[in-house]
Parts: structure tokens; sequence; C-alpha cells
């Protein structure tokens, strides 16, 4: 028998892994709100059956995304949908999609649409401009 039947299911060892590269890589986070959302966000996904498999690839990717917010908290405090549109390229909010709805139903998600519309309007009429 394989591990002398005390080895973890795969689902098990998947979890465990996954769990263990989000509290290393939350360290790298500073703001407690912020913190709180990391913890959050890798908890779903470690809990999803459709994405265990994944959790902590989409941890390591979402990182560099939960940075930029925590710089944004460490400013401002709390943001709302309309603040991470302004301070956070679409393209961002794109790559890291799955991040973004998670802290959206976070914050609310309350004037998301317009916010993100006035945003890329801006960036396009800065581009025209320069």
């Amino acid at each position: 028998m394989a591990g002398g039947g005390f080895a973890n299911c795969l689902v098990c060892s998947v979890r465990a892994a996954a769990t263990k590269t989000a509290t290393v890589l939350g360290a790298a986070l500073e703001q407690s709100w912020t913190i709180g959302v990391w913890f959050g966000f890798a908890d779903t996904l470690i809990n999803s059956a459709n994405r265990i498999r994944k959790a902590a690839r989409v941890l390591r990717a979402s990182l560099p995304y939960f940075e930029g917010i925590d710089d944004i908290v460490a400013e401002i405090g709390v943001p709302t949908a309309a603040e991470l549109h302004r301070r956070i390229p679409s393209t961002d909010h794109r790559r890291h999609l799955l991040a973004y709805r998670y802290v959206l139903g976070v914050i609310g998600d309350e004037g998301a649409a317009t916010a993100r519309e006035e945003a890329t309007e801006r960036t396009r009429l800065a581009e025209v401009l320069d």
C-alpha cells in the first residue's frame, strides 16, 4: 500500500499546499483590511471544488493585485469600487478577474460599472491627448 496508509488524499494534499501558499504569501501584505480580504479570497479558492487544484497558482498570480490594493488601503483606507477603478488599470482587473470579483463582493460593487467606464474613458482621453 503506497504511503503505508498515512498518505493524504490528493484533494487534502492540494488543500494543504494552497493553505501554506496563502499563509506565506499573505505575509507580504501589511494592512489588516487587505490581509483579511486576502485570506477570505484564499479560503474561497481553497474550498471551491472547481478551483482547488489551481488554488495555489491563482494565489501566487493574484498577490501583485492584492499588493496594489494594500498600497491603496495604506494611503486612503478601505477603498470604494470607484476608487479601485481610479487607481488600478482595467487591464489589471481583467488579469486578476477572480480576485477583482472577490474584492468587489467585499467592498460592494455599487457604481462599479460607471466607475469602470469613467476610468476607461479617462485613459482613452489621456492617450489621445498625449
